[in-house]
């Protein structure tokens, strides 16, 4: 299994179910082009990749790039493939609002650290071009948050009520996780 860094928050989700059931859940149509936020160890993209659609990996942790240019090498130098995957090193905070500007219509997925939630629902609202559906998988107790209603509704909730309507699509367990988060 990849070494993670534990300071990133990486849990990389290893549930094949769940990963499928995440991208039966992006609605993918044909010409869809669909950003993935942390890459990871590539278990998300691998499905992304099945439904031969365009995919951008955005990925921090330089020593996942290299993973992911291992692991989808194939992608990344077949010339009928070529298009379909990029892979971009970069803090999603930095390079999304950029990339979405150049698109007309995409989805967002990734399995995002609970340090970064409040940040991407912020930079979600804040983007000139949004994406069409978002898909993320999030810490429990902040997705009953974000989908809670008034009066127990929390700033973030509200906020997000304002241009997304929140559900919470299903759960998981720690050991969907590796390593297993608390």
């Amino acid at each position: 299994m990849q070494q993670y860094q534990k300071k990133l928050g990486q849990n990389f989700l290893i549930n094949k179910n769940a990963l499928k059931k995440i991208v039966e859940d992006l609605d993918i149509c044909q010409n869809d082009v669909v950003i993935e936020i942390g890459a990871g160890s590539g278990n998300l993209t691998e499905e992304l990749l099945k439904k031969n659609i365009s995919i951008i990996a955005i990925e921090k942790d330089k020593n996942l790039i290299k993973t992911l240019e291992k692991r989808f090498i194939n992608f990344l130098t077949d010339e009928k493939n070529f298009k379909k995957l990029k892979i971009i090193q970069g803090d999603v905070r930095e390079v999304l609002p950029e990339i979405s500007l150049n698109l007309k219509k995409y989805k967002v997925v990734g399995n995002i650290p609970y340090y970064l939630t409040n940040h991407l629902f912020y930079l979600f609202q804040q983007l000139k071009n949004p994406p069409a559906i978002i898909v993320l998988t999030i810490q429990k107790e902040v997705a009953e948050r974000i989908v809670a209603k008034p009066p127990k509704a929390t700033q973030l909730a509200n906020i997000i009520n304002l241009w997304a309507q929140p559900k919470i699509l299903f759960n998981l367990t720690s050991k969907d996780f590796f390593p297993a988060p608390k």
